[in-house]
């Protein structure tokens, strides 16, 4: 098995060890012009990890991002989640990056401005040509470089610590401590998506190793019915005991 589903009560944990493969995960492009993909260098697959590591399969993607606003990213729909209901998310990514933190580069830092992210919603996340323009654009909102948006989570960047080397080391982040919450729809099932957004104008390639997304219900408000219900169910026990208590 390529993923793992654990379901206890209110928390679900969905992950994925990509050295057993892909399943099911798709690449994706956005925030660049419709048509440009050789000139881009867009290209993802499921290969092995590059030398110093361990010759293990990772999902690579790769991309060049003449936009200065590339977002390269990975998409897959699960199911099994309780319909119409508000979960709070906590996404672990582990990646293999060559870029050094503090390293400098054309608009911006190979390691500093490529920023991490991941999210879920109920519409899958593709790119679509924008209103009047010729750019493809996703068509849920991941918010724009080191901003979220309602639909995604900033987890960080993408830099390894400053070895003096650009050879591949693998990073861990995670929103531990940032809320992203989502609300499902009624089939209960989600689209989990994790990807880098660039303000780095060139060539950024990385590999992912391994994914998690652990969801966690958030309870409802009490609403006055269900305040009023509560208080009439109290109510009728104290009657029934009383009750009993003179037979």
């Amino acid at each position: 098995m390529s993923s793992s589903f654990f379901n206890q009560t209110s928390s679900v944990v969905f992950s994925w060890n990509f050295a057993e493969g892909a399943a099911g995960w798709q690449g994706g492009f956005a925030d660049y012009p419709s048509g440009e993909e050789t000139f881009y260098e867009l290209n993802f697959s499921l290969r092995p990890l590059p030398s110093p590591l361990v010759n293990n399969q990772a999902l690579w993607i790769t991309g060049n991002n003449h936009s200065d606003d590339l977002f390269m990213y990975f998409r897959n729909q699960v199911s099994g989640l309780t319909p119409s209901t508000t979960y709070q998310v906590t996404f672990n990514v582990e990646l293999a990056s060559d870029a050094p933190d503090g390293s400098i580069g054309i608009g911006g830092s190979p390691a500093n401005s490529v920023y991490l992210k991941a999210g879920a919603t109920t519409t899958e996340p593709i790119a679509m040509l924008a209103p009047s323009s010729n750019f493809l654009l996703l068509n849920v909102d991941k918010g724009n470089q080191a901003q979220g948006g309602r639909d995604a989570v900033v987890l960080g960047d993408v830099a390894k610590p400053d070895d003096g080397k650009f050879d591949y080391a693998l990073i861990e982040r995670s929103n531990v401590g940032g809320l992203f919450t989502f609300r499902t729809d009624n089939t209960g099932s989600a689209w989990l998506y994790f990807g880098t957004d660039s303000g780095y104008e060139g060539t950024t390639s990385v590999y992912y190793t391994n994914f998690t997304a652990q969801l966690a219900v958030v309870p409802e408000p009490l609403t006055l019915a269900g305040v009023c219900t509560a208080v009439s169910l109290g109510v009728w026990f104290k009657r029934l005991r009383s009750q009993k208590a003179l037979k």
